[in-house]
Protein backbone atom coordinates (compact mmCIF):
# COMPACT_ATOMS: atom_id res chain seq x y z
CA UNK A 1 0.00 0.00 0.00
CA UNK A 2 0.95 3.60 -1.11
CA UNK A 3 0.50 6.64 0.64
CA UNK A 4 -0.48 9.53 -1.80
CA UNK A 5 -1.25 12.93 -1.90
CA UNK A 6 -3.69 13.80 -4.67
CA UNK A 7 -4.04 17.23 -6.18
CA UNK A 8 -7.04 17.76 -7.93
CA UNK A 9 -9.75 20.36 -8.92
CA UNK A 10 -12.37 19.94 -6.36
CA UNK A 11 -12.89 23.56 -5.50
CA UNK A 12 -16.23 25.38 -6.11
CA UNK A 13 -19.93 24.33 -6.74
CA UNK A 14 -19.28 22.14 -10.07
CA UNK A 15 -21.03 18.86 -9.97
CA UNK A 16 -18.29 17.57 -12.57
CA UNK A 17 -15.25 18.02 -10.02
CA UNK A 18 -16.64 16.73 -7.05
CA UNK A 19 -17.71 13.64 -9.16
CA UNK A 20 -14.14 12.67 -11.09
CA UNK A 21 -12.51 13.93 -7.40
CA UNK A 22 -14.75 11.12 -5.38
CA UNK A 23 -13.87 8.30 -8.66
CA UNK A 24 -10.26 9.50 -8.59
CA UNK A 25 -10.24 8.37 -4.82
CA UNK A 26 -12.17 5.69 -4.84
CA UNK A 27 -9.72 3.80 -7.68
CA UNK A 28 -7.21 4.37 -6.12
CA UNK A 29 -8.43 3.23 -2.38
CA UNK A 30 -9.89 0.30 -4.26
CA UNK A 31 -6.07 -0.47 -5.85
CA UNK A 32 -4.97 -0.30 -1.87
CA UNK A 33 -3.66 3.19 -1.69
CA UNK A 34 -4.16 5.79 1.07
CA UNK A 35 -5.61 8.95 -0.46
CA UNK A 36 -5.07 12.57 0.95
CA UNK A 37 -6.65 15.59 -1.24
CA UNK A 38 -4.70 18.67 -1.13
CA UNK A 39 -7.15 21.29 -0.03
CA UNK A 40 -6.12 23.58 -2.47
CA UNK A 41 -8.63 26.46 -2.84
CA UNK A 42 -8.23 28.78 -5.93
CA UNK A 43 -9.04 32.00 -4.91
CA UNK A 44 -11.93 33.26 -7.08
CA UNK A 45 -13.70 31.15 -4.51
CA UNK A 46 -12.21 32.21 -1.38
CA UNK A 47 -14.96 32.44 1.60
CA UNK A 48 -17.81 31.92 -1.66
CA UNK A 49 -20.41 31.43 1.44
CA UNK A 50 -20.32 35.19 2.47
CA UNK A 51 -20.77 36.13 -1.13
CA UNK A 52 -24.23 34.16 -0.85
CA UNK A 53 -26.59 36.42 -1.43
CA UNK A 54 -29.71 33.92 -0.66
CA UNK A 55 -30.54 31.49 1.73
CA UNK A 56 -30.68 28.85 -1.02
CA UNK A 57 -27.28 29.74 -2.30
CA UNK A 58 -26.02 28.99 1.34
CA UNK A 59 -28.03 25.84 1.60
CA UNK A 60 -26.34 24.30 -1.59
CA UNK A 61 -22.75 25.54 -0.79
CA UNK A 62 -23.53 23.30 2.50
CA UNK A 63 -24.89 20.49 0.13
CA UNK A 64 -21.25 20.45 -1.61
CA UNK A 65 -19.78 21.20 1.79
CA UNK A 66 -21.12 17.33 2.74
CA UNK A 67 -20.63 15.60 -0.12
CA UNK A 68 -16.82 16.15 0.36
CA UNK A 69 -16.60 15.55 3.70
CA UNK A 70 -18.59 12.37 3.63
CA UNK A 71 -17.05 10.91 0.61
CA UNK A 72 -13.58 12.65 -0.18
CA UNK A 73 -10.66 10.09 1.25
CA UNK A 74 -9.10 12.54 3.49
CA UNK A 75 -8.72 16.29 3.14
CA UNK A 76 -5.64 17.98 4.26
CA UNK A 77 -6.09 21.65 5.92
CA UNK A 78 -7.63 24.07 3.35
CA UNK A 79 -5.17 26.20 1.74
CA UNK A 80 -4.73 28.98 -0.78
CA UNK A 81 -1.43 28.20 -1.58
CA UNK A 82 0.94 25.06 -1.25
CA UNK A 83 2.56 24.74 1.46
CA UNK A 84 4.71 21.67 1.16
CA UNK A 85 6.12 21.43 5.20
CA UNK A 86 2.40 20.65 5.69
CA UNK A 87 1.35 17.64 3.76
CA UNK A 88 1.26 14.23 5.34
CA UNK A 89 4.37 12.76 4.33
CA UNK A 90 3.42 10.67 1.02
CA UNK A 91 5.12 7.64 -1.11
CA UNK A 92 3.59 9.57 -4.30
CA UNK A 93 2.50 13.07 -5.78
CA UNK A 94 -0.69 12.35 -8.60
CA UNK A 95 -2.31 14.78 -9.94
CA UNK A 96 -5.67 15.01 -12.49
CA UNK A 97 -8.33 14.73 -13.11
CA UNK A 98 -9.96 17.24 -15.03
CA UNK A 99 -8.24 20.11 -16.32
CA UNK A 100 -5.74 20.50 -13.97
CA UNK A 101 -3.39 21.30 -16.69
CA UNK A 102 -5.59 24.23 -18.34
CA UNK A 103 -3.94 27.36 -17.61
CA UNK A 104 -7.30 29.31 -17.78
CA UNK A 105 -8.45 27.58 -14.89
CA UNK A 106 -5.61 26.79 -12.61
CA UNK A 107 -3.73 30.32 -12.84
CA UNK A 108 -2.46 31.78 -10.56
CA UNK A 109 -1.55 27.85 -9.82
CA UNK A 110 -0.83 26.52 -13.16
CA UNK A 111 3.05 25.45 -11.95
CA UNK A 112 1.48 23.67 -8.98
CA UNK A 113 -0.55 21.83 -11.06
CA UNK A 114 2.56 20.43 -12.78
CA UNK A 115 4.10 19.41 -9.27
CA UNK A 116 6.46 22.24 -9.07
CA UNK A 117 5.82 22.53 -4.94
CA UNK A 118 7.16 18.66 -4.84
CA UNK A 119 10.89 17.62 -4.11
CA UNK A 120 12.96 16.44 -7.18
CA UNK A 121 13.04 12.61 -5.26
CA UNK A 122 9.81 12.28 -4.72
CA UNK A 123 7.55 9.91 -7.50
CA UNK A 124 5.36 11.94 -9.61
CA UNK A 125 2.37 10.24 -11.45
CA UNK A 126 -0.15 11.99 -13.75
CA UNK A 127 -3.73 10.20 -13.54
CA UNK A 128 -6.30 11.23 -16.79
CA UNK A 129 -4.81 15.60 -17.02
CA UNK A 130 -6.24 17.43 -19.48
CA UNK A 131 -5.09 20.54 -20.91
CA UNK A 132 -8.73 21.29 -22.08
CA UNK A 133 -7.46 22.08 -25.23
CA UNK A 134 -6.65 20.98 -28.62
CA UNK A 135 -3.23 22.94 -29.19
CA UNK A 136 -0.66 24.28 -26.89
CA UNK A 137 -0.60 28.20 -27.20
CA UNK A 138 1.36 29.17 -24.45
CA UNK A 139 4.22 31.68 -24.59
CA UNK A 140 8.17 30.36 -24.18
CA UNK A 141 8.63 30.88 -21.33
CA UNK A 142 5.49 29.08 -19.78
CA UNK A 143 6.45 26.39 -21.76
CA UNK A 144 9.81 26.08 -20.63
CA UNK A 145 9.29 25.97 -16.92
CA UNK A 146 6.16 23.21 -18.11
CA UNK A 147 8.81 20.90 -20.05
CA UNK A 148 11.11 21.16 -16.61
CA UNK A 149 8.41 19.82 -14.59
CA UNK A 150 6.96 17.03 -16.72
CA UNK A 151 10.17 15.51 -17.02
CA UNK A 152 9.98 15.23 -13.61
CA UNK A 153 6.88 12.48 -13.50
CA UNK A 154 7.56 8.61 -13.69
CA UNK A 155 4.74 8.09 -15.70
CA UNK A 156 2.00 10.54 -17.62
CA UNK A 157 -1.36 9.89 -18.39
CA UNK A 158 -3.99 12.23 -20.28
CA UNK A 159 -7.43 12.11 -20.50
CA UNK A 160 -7.60 13.37 -24.39
CA UNK A 161 -5.73 12.03 -27.27
CA UNK A 162 -5.28 15.76 -28.12
CA UNK A 163 -3.24 15.18 -24.80
CA UNK A 164 -1.45 12.65 -26.05
CA UNK A 165 0.08 14.86 -29.23
CA UNK A 166 1.27 18.15 -27.09
CA UNK A 167 3.01 16.10 -24.67
CA UNK A 168 4.22 14.17 -27.81
CA UNK A 169 4.96 17.31 -30.12
CA UNK A 170 5.74 20.18 -28.02
CA UNK A 171 7.36 18.09 -25.02
CA UNK A 172 8.61 15.48 -26.43
CA UNK A 173 7.19 13.01 -24.09
CA UNK A 174 5.30 10.10 -24.28
CA UNK A 175 2.07 9.56 -22.11
CA UNK A 176 -0.94 7.23 -21.90
CA UNK A 177 -4.20 8.22 -23.09
CA UNK A 178 -7.13 7.60 -20.22
CA UNK A 179 -10.68 8.34 -19.99
CA UNK A 180 -11.87 10.24 -16.91
CA UNK A 181 -12.38 8.55 -13.63
CA UNK A 182 -15.88 8.69 -14.20
CA UNK A 183 -15.47 6.41 -16.57
CA UNK A 184 -12.80 4.33 -14.99
CA UNK A 185 -14.73 3.78 -12.19
CA UNK A 186 -17.74 3.68 -13.44
CA UNK A 187 -20.02 2.66 -9.78
CA UNK A 188 -21.93 5.07 -8.80
CA UNK A 189 -24.95 2.86 -7.87
CA UNK A 190 -23.70 2.84 -4.77
CA UNK A 191 -24.53 6.68 -3.87
CA UNK A 192 -28.00 6.41 -5.39
CA UNK A 193 -29.51 3.38 -3.18
CA UNK A 194 -33.12 4.72 -3.73
CA UNK A 195 -32.99 4.52 -7.47
CA UNK A 196 -36.84 4.66 -9.62
CA UNK A 197 -36.41 5.71 -13.33
CA UNK A 198 -38.93 8.58 -14.02
CA UNK A 199 -40.57 9.14 -17.47
CA UNK A 200 -38.55 12.52 -17.65
CA UNK A 201 -36.51 14.42 -20.04
CA UNK A 202 -33.36 16.72 -17.92
CA UNK A 203 -30.97 18.87 -18.95
CA UNK A 204 -27.84 19.50 -18.01
CA UNK A 205 -26.94 23.17 -20.01
CA UNK A 206 -24.03 25.32 -19.42
CA UNK A 207 -25.62 27.06 -22.47
CA UNK A 208 -29.09 28.33 -22.43
CA UNK A 209 -30.17 29.72 -25.92
CA UNK A 210 -33.65 30.39 -27.92
CA UNK A 211 -32.10 27.58 -30.01
CA UNK A 212 -30.73 25.52 -27.36
CA UNK A 213 -34.47 25.42 -25.82
CA UNK A 214 -36.13 24.61 -29.22
CA UNK A 215 -34.12 21.76 -29.51
CA UNK A 216 -35.13 20.61 -26.27
CA UNK A 217 -38.65 21.22 -26.50
CA UNK A 218 -38.48 19.56 -29.84
CA UNK A 219 -36.98 16.45 -28.32
CA UNK A 220 -39.26 16.22 -25.49
CA UNK A 221 -42.36 16.56 -28.47
CA UNK A 222 -40.96 13.65 -30.64
CA UNK A 223 -40.13 11.50 -27.49
CA UNK A 224 -43.41 12.34 -25.47
CA UNK A 225 -41.51 12.88 -22.60
CA UNK A 226 -42.07 15.63 -19.87
CA UNK A 227 -39.02 17.87 -19.28
CA UNK A 228 -37.49 17.71 -15.62
CA UNK A 229 -38.82 20.88 -13.82
CA UNK A 230 -37.65 21.68 -10.37
CA UNK A 231 -40.03 22.46 -7.93
CA UNK A 232 -39.46 25.58 -5.44
CA UNK A 233 -39.07 22.64 -2.73
CA UNK A 234 -36.25 21.07 -4.99
CA UNK A 235 -34.47 24.06 -6.17
CA UNK A 236 -33.86 24.52 -2.18
CA UNK A 237 -33.20 21.65 -0.74
CA UNK A 238 -32.27 19.32 -3.58
CA UNK A 239 -29.48 20.78 -5.64
CA UNK A 240 -26.70 19.04 -4.41
CA UNK A 241 -24.33 16.53 -6.00
CA UNK A 242 -26.19 13.52 -5.39
CA UNK A 243 -29.14 14.64 -6.25
CA UNK A 244 -27.73 16.11 -9.81
CA UNK A 245 -26.24 12.55 -10.48
CA UNK A 246 -29.81 11.08 -9.01
CA UNK A 247 -31.52 13.52 -12.34
CA UNK A 248 -29.53 11.88 -14.37
CA UNK A 249 -29.30 8.36 -13.18
CA UNK A 250 -32.95 8.55 -12.87
CA UNK A 251 -34.21 10.06 -16.25
CA UNK A 252 -35.34 8.35 -19.59
CA UNK A 253 -33.58 11.00 -21.93
CA UNK A 254 -30.61 13.46 -20.95
CA UNK A 255 -29.40 16.56 -23.13
CA UNK A 256 -26.41 18.15 -21.80
CA UNK A 257 -23.27 19.84 -23.44
CA UNK A 258 -21.09 18.97 -20.35
CA UNK A 259 -18.19 16.87 -20.34
CA UNK A 260 -19.38 15.09 -17.11
CA UNK A 261 -22.87 15.39 -17.82
CA UNK A 262 -21.99 12.92 -20.70
CA UNK A 263 -19.73 10.85 -18.98
CA UNK A 264 -22.82 9.74 -16.77
CA UNK A 265 -25.04 9.56 -18.84
CA UNK A 266 -22.88 6.95 -20.04
CA UNK A 267 -21.99 5.21 -17.17
CA UNK A 268 -25.68 5.57 -16.42
CA UNK A 269 -26.69 3.87 -19.86
CA UNK A 270 -29.54 7.11 -20.46
CA UNK A 271 -30.80 8.21 -24.00
CA UNK A 272 -28.83 11.44 -24.57
CA UNK A 273 -27.99 14.11 -27.25
CA UNK A 274 -24.83 16.33 -26.49
CA UNK A 275 -24.81 20.02 -27.40
CA UNK A 276 -21.93 22.17 -27.81
CA UNK A 277 -21.31 25.10 -25.34
CA UNK A 278 -18.03 26.23 -26.36
CA UNK A 279 -15.97 24.64 -29.46
CA UNK A 280 -12.68 25.96 -28.27
CA UNK A 281 -13.30 23.16 -25.75
CA UNK A 282 -15.54 20.32 -27.43
CA UNK A 283 -12.38 18.52 -27.84
CA UNK A 284 -12.84 16.26 -24.38
CA UNK A 285 -16.90 15.76 -25.12
CA UNK A 286 -15.48 14.83 -29.06
CA UNK A 287 -12.94 12.31 -27.81
CA UNK A 288 -15.33 10.43 -25.29
CA UNK A 289 -17.85 10.66 -27.88
CA UNK A 290 -15.64 9.29 -30.57
CA UNK A 291 -14.10 6.26 -27.81
CA UNK A 292 -17.61 5.04 -27.03
CA UNK A 293 -18.88 5.09 -31.05
CA UNK A 294 -21.50 7.80 -30.46
CA UNK A 295 -20.51 10.41 -32.99
CA UNK A 296 -23.80 10.74 -34.15
CA UNK A 297 -25.34 12.00 -30.62
CA UNK A 298 -23.84 15.30 -30.85
CA UNK A 299 -26.34 18.17 -32.22
CA UNK A 300 -25.01 21.36 -34.11
CA UNK A 301 -27.85 23.23 -34.46
CA UNK A 302 -31.62 23.26 -34.29
CA UNK A 303 -32.05 22.77 -37.85
CA UNK A 304 -29.15 19.68 -37.78
CA UNK A 305 -31.96 18.34 -35.04
CA UNK A 306 -34.89 18.69 -37.45
CA UNK A 307 -33.38 17.26 -40.06
CA UNK A 308 -31.73 14.09 -38.46
CA UNK A 309 -34.14 13.70 -35.39
CA UNK A 310 -34.90 10.37 -36.76
CA UNK A 311 -31.81 8.78 -36.37
CA UNK A 312 -31.04 11.00 -33.24
CA UNK A 313 -33.50 9.64 -31.08
CA UNK A 314 -33.10 5.91 -31.83
CA UNK A 315 -32.48 4.38 -28.23
CA UNK A 316 -28.58 3.52 -27.96
CA UNK A 317 -27.79 0.03 -28.67
CA UNK A 318 -25.48 -0.53 -25.25
CA UNK A 319 -24.13 -3.60 -25.98
CA UNK A 320 -21.07 -2.96 -27.63
CA UNK A 321 -20.55 0.87 -25.21
CA UNK A 322 -20.89 -1.42 -22.38
CA UNK A 323 -17.89 -3.56 -23.11
CA UNK A 324 -15.55 -0.25 -24.82
CA UNK A 325 -16.46 1.07 -21.19
CA UNK A 326 -15.58 -2.05 -19.26
CA UNK A 327 -12.23 -2.38 -21.25
CA UNK A 328 -11.28 1.04 -20.55
CA UNK A 329 -12.04 0.56 -16.61
CA UNK A 330 -9.56 -2.24 -17.08
CA UNK A 331 -6.79 -0.27 -19.06
CA UNK A 332 -7.06 2.46 -16.21
CA UNK A 333 -6.67 -0.36 -13.42
CA UNK A 334 -3.56 -2.18 -15.25
CA UNK A 335 -2.25 2.00 -15.20
CA UNK A 336 -2.62 2.14 -11.62
CA UNK A 337 -1.15 -1.09 -11.12
CA UNK A 338 1.80 -0.81 -13.08
CA UNK A 339 2.86 3.12 -12.00
CA UNK A 340 1.84 3.26 -7.91
CA UNK A 341 3.59 0.43 -6.22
Amino acid sequence: MANINLLTIHWGKCYGAVMQTYATCKLLEEAGHKVNVINLIHPSVKNAYKRCRRWVDLFREFQFYLFKKNYFSHLTTKTYSVEFDKLPPTDYYVVGSDQVWNRDITKPFYLDYFLQFVPNTAKRVSLSSSFGKQIWNEEDEITNQVALELKKFSAISVREDSGVEILQNTFALTATQLPDPTIGYGKFEQLLPNRKEKHQLFTFLFKNTPETRAIVESCAKELHVPIHKNSRFNIYLKNGPIDWLSNIANSEFVITDSFHGLALSLIFNKQFLVLCADERKFTRLESLLRLVGLENRYVKSYHDFEVMKMELLKPIDYSNVNKILDSERKRYNHFIKQNIK
